[in-house]
């Protein structure tokens, strides 16, 4: 409990899969994040986005979800993570990711997954 989010009720992974894929490639997040400064800029590109299952040691199964992009915006990852599980739960659709990319609100959407599971795993520069 202390690093994973029990999620509940269950979620359709197919769906979740298929939504993250929709945000690779480079599109305005403002709908999932701020910018780390006043009026910053919130176009970001996603290289990665996946969902995948993981089993442990006592044969658990866990759901994971990787992303790889050039930035993040604050709490970026944390609402993706819970528009997904959201998606999976059938409370959203797949189909409403692709319009809060092109014509993102005002402000950001509801919904934050907790920070317990999130993992920072790498950070890498250009050469």
């Amino acid at each position: 409990e202390r690093y994973a989010w029990r999620v509940w009720p269950e979620v359709d992974f197919e769906k979740m899969k298929h939504a993250a894929e929709l945000i690779r490639g480079r599109h305005d997040f403002a709908a999932f994040g701020t910018p780390p400064a006043a009026h910053g800029n919130t176009i970001r590109n996603v290289i990665d986005s996946s969902w995948r299952l993981w089993k442990d040691a006592m044969d658990q199964e866990w759901l994971v979800f990787d992303i790889t992009a050039d930035a993040f915006l604050f709490r970026m990852v944390r609402r993706l993570v819970s528009f997904f599980i959201s998606i999976g739960q059938g409370k959203h659709e797949e189909n409403e990711i692709e319009p809060l990319l092109v014509s993102p609100p005002a402000s950001p959407i509801q919904g934050l997954a907790p920070a317990r599971g999130l993992i920072l795993f790498e950070i890498t520069y250009p050469s």
